[in-house]
């Protein structure tokens, strides 16, 4: 396409690539200790109602941002990777636990992310997901209320 690069880079605005850890009875405080790291962002599923992720749901986030679809990973992957024994207990438990890229991209443009940074993603077991923002953003919270909802049921 006219105007591309190879990492789609002058595509995005706002860039972010985040962990996002999020169930019902999620308490962030015990999940930063169980961690031990600091989110960069989070709600307690019984946070007042204008606080509140989701009504009933918490949520706890790493979150990186970077100019290109490869360096927003880049930054979030050496964060992640040491929590991925207590991520895979905590999706044992029942938590959602994925990393989605997200920004703003003008509409048909094409989007490639390096093979060694997808097998990185892939080594660390968890979901990846890509989700574009339109101008009219609403902001963190209920973009990040959108991540935590259930994908459809495949089709088989």
């Amino acid at each position: 396409m006219a105007g591309s690069t190879a990492h789609g880079a002058d595509h995005w605005e706002s860039l972010t690539a985040t962990l996002l850890i999020t169930k019902s009875d999620l308490n962030p405080d015990d999940l930063t200790q169980r961690l031990g790291t600091p989110p960069d962002f989070s709600r307690s599923a019984d946070a007042d109602a204008g606080a509140r992720f989701r009504g009933g749901v918490g949520c706890w986030a790493l979150r990186t941002a970077g100019d290109d679809v490869p360096g927003a990973l880049g930054a979030l992957l050496p964060r992640v990777a040491p929590l991925t024994g207590e991520l895979a207990a905590l999706r044992a438990e029942g938590h959602r636990v994925q990393i989605n890229v997200a920004g703003g991209v003008d509409r048909g443009r094409r989007l490639t992310v390096p093979a060694e940074i997808l097998a990185r993603v892939a080594g660390l077991g968890l979901p990846l997901s890509f989700t574009t923002e339109s101008a009219a953003d609403n902001g963190t919270e209920e973009f990040l209320d959108s991540l935590a909802r259930p994908a459809p049921p495949a089709r088989t």
